[in-house]
């Protein structure tokens, strides 16, 4: 299926195809880079080593999993078109599960309205810190009110003053980085979510196939936008606002024809969430009410959206929170017994919960799993090991 309603209107930008076909697009959005890897390898691993006690001793996102069957969510982006349906969120509270990316929690909160769960997966320590602080999210009252999620990568600053729920996730596409196929191994079976790109895909993975709910309405989710950005992220440097600067500008149209902006990062986000849509049977509502998002969507104004979708009255948090309706899979006990695999298809070694992330087991991780070419290279070099375990050593720098 190509991208025949907005594609095709994009202005001459010589690196970017103009129709693409599903599988094109895939392509397009394909696994995170090698020089990705390579750049975040050594702050991805010391942060998992600085949250292994506070993982350990947190439930797994699979301790929420099937928990909201048949419930609507709504994942709120920070899209510039927020400002035109962000009220009405207020409405919505316990009629579906709120479900808020960091950026979008500053003017959430200003206005009184406090979502279900925070999806944080920055590992960036200032920014994110800073961001969070000035919505004010570690107050003791949000605290009692919303549920935080992690992945296991994230910096410890993030959540050292959060006194509320924690759930932490690993990320399940990382198959280019050399521990990600030993991280369970350490973490215990917390649960996996895809990585589309952007906190908001993670929120779409943790919601459809997570949590099981339906409908899937989207806010806050343009992709694009409609001139110099002045909106909720401006400040920071993470979100939208980052990604026009970024990038360069290319002029497109937005679900109903009218001129906008988009660019390759936000181009690959869209891609990423059409193609979900249209791979994963279920209905999804874009309320954005802006935004190039198209394919795989109906439209609906979020009063809509509220008047037809949301009739029913939950109460999210005591659903979220009942102990009684975790899956076997989840479940403390059952938290360390597994199996898994090595490439070569012989079975790795079960570690114990009280095994702890030694300088032996990253060299055990480094040696039995083949990395590609370009990591394997540099994993190596023991100098990587001493990096990872001690980022203040003398001795600790990579070389290629």
């Amino acid at each position: 299926m190509l991208h025949q309603h907005h594609i095709s209107h994009l202005i001459k930008e010589d690196n970017l195809p103009r129709n693409l076909s599903r599988e094109e697009r895939q392509n397009q959005i394909g696994p995170i880079s090698q020089t990705t890897i390579l750049h975040r390898i050594g702050e991805w691993t010391r942060n998992v080593i600085a949250n292994e006690f506070k993982i350990r001793n947190s439930k797994g996102v699979n301790w929420l999993f099937e928990k909201m069957k048949g419930i609507p969510t709504i994942l709120v982006g920070a899209g510039p078109s927020l400002d035109k349906n962000i009220d009405l969120l207020k409405e919505c509270k316990n009629k579906a599960v709120i479900i808020a990316c960091s950026s979008a929690l500053k003017p959430m909160l200003e206005k009184d309205i406090i979502p279900d769960i925070v999806f944080v997966t920055d590992s960036k320590p200032k920014e994110m810190r800073l961001m969070l602080e000035e919505s004010g999210f570690y107050s003791k009252d949000y605290a009692e009110q919303m549920i935080l999620i992690c992945d296991s990568f994230v910096h410890p600053s993030v959540y050292e003053d959060w006194n509320g729920e924690i759930f932490f996730y690993n990320i399940r596409t990382l198959e280019s980085c050399p521990f990600t196929h030993s991280l369970i191994e350490f973490t215990g079976q917390i649960g996996q979510l895809g990585a589309g790109g952007s906190v908001t895909t993670i929120m779409l993975c943790f919601a459809y196939g997570g949590l099981k709910c339906e409908p899937v309405i989207f806010v806050g989710q343009d992709c694009g936008y409609y001139e110099p950005p002045k909106h909720h992220v401006s400040n920071h440097s993470s979100g939208v606002a980052d990604l026009t600067k970024a990038y360069a500008p290319i002029e497109t149209t937005d679900y109903q024809e009218r001129k906008c902006f988009t660019n390759k990062a936000l181009l690959s986000f869209c891609y990423w969430f059409e193609d979900f849509c249209l791979g994963n049977p279920g209905t999804y509502i874009n309320a954005t009410e802006g935004g190039i998002l198209t394919v795989g969507v109906t439209h609906q104004p979020l009063q809509s959206v509220l008047d037809n979708h949301l009739k029913q009255e939950y109460n999210i948090r005591d659903l979220l929170l009942n102990p009684d309706t975790v899956i076997d899979g989840a479940k403390p006990e059952n938290r360390w017994i597994y199996k898994s695999t090595d490439p070569a298809g012989k079975s790795a070694p079960i570690l114990k919960r009280e095994t702890y992330f030694t300088g032996e087991l990253l060299d055990h991780i480094v040696s039995t799993i083949p990395p590609p070419d370009l990591i394997t290279n540099i994993c190596k070099h023991t100098s990587l090991v001493s990096n990872l375990i001690n980022p203040e050593s003398k001795d600790s720098q990579l070389k290629a």
